[in-house]
């Protein structure tokens, strides 16, 4: 079953999206701050986040980059409500799958979620590309020649 952690410290707010998200058959759980949601990520598995940028004790940009230090595939679609604070563009360069305005439209929301439960899987198991020394080695060894050094 599909797993969703929702994240908002409006506690109205995370019921709502909870209801939203089980009536599509996904499973939801609840977070009230970036420090609860972090320590659920690093706990459990969880499909994707969806999680409020602005939320006391620890807000959902700060919780952002140690998630994907723990799961750099797990999609965070982030929310905000001020788009004059800069969140939007603080949450792509933070690594956030999407970013929705609130209040969130239902129908935007779970097309979001099926997007990203649907995006293509990395198939590598390296995420850099190899030193420059094997590049080298690779690419005279089809030559037939010795790499430089």
């Amino acid at each position: 079953m599909t797993r969703i952690l929702v994240v908002d410290d409006d506690k109205d707010q995370v019921k709502c999206m909870t209801k939203i998200l089980q009536s599509q058959g996904w499973e939801a759980g609840a977070a009230y701050d970036g420090a609860d949601a972090l320590l659920q990520v690093k706990n459990s598995h969880w499909d994707v986040v969806v999680m409020d940028i602005r939320m006391p004790n620890q807000d959902g940009l700060t919780a952002l980059k140690p998630m994907r230090e723990l799961d750099a595939n797990l999609p965070v679609i982030l929310l905000t409500g001020d788009v004059e604070r800069g969140d939007i563009l603080a949450a792509y360069r933070a690594g956030a799958y999407e970013c929705l305005l609130k209040p969130v439209d239902e129908a935007g929301l779970v097309k979001t979620i099926q997007q990203a439960l649907n995006r293509p899987k990395p198939t590598w198991t390296r995420t850099a590309p190899g030193s420059a020394e094997e590049k080298r080695t690779s690419v005279n060894s089809k030559k037939g020649t010795k790499p430089l050094g």
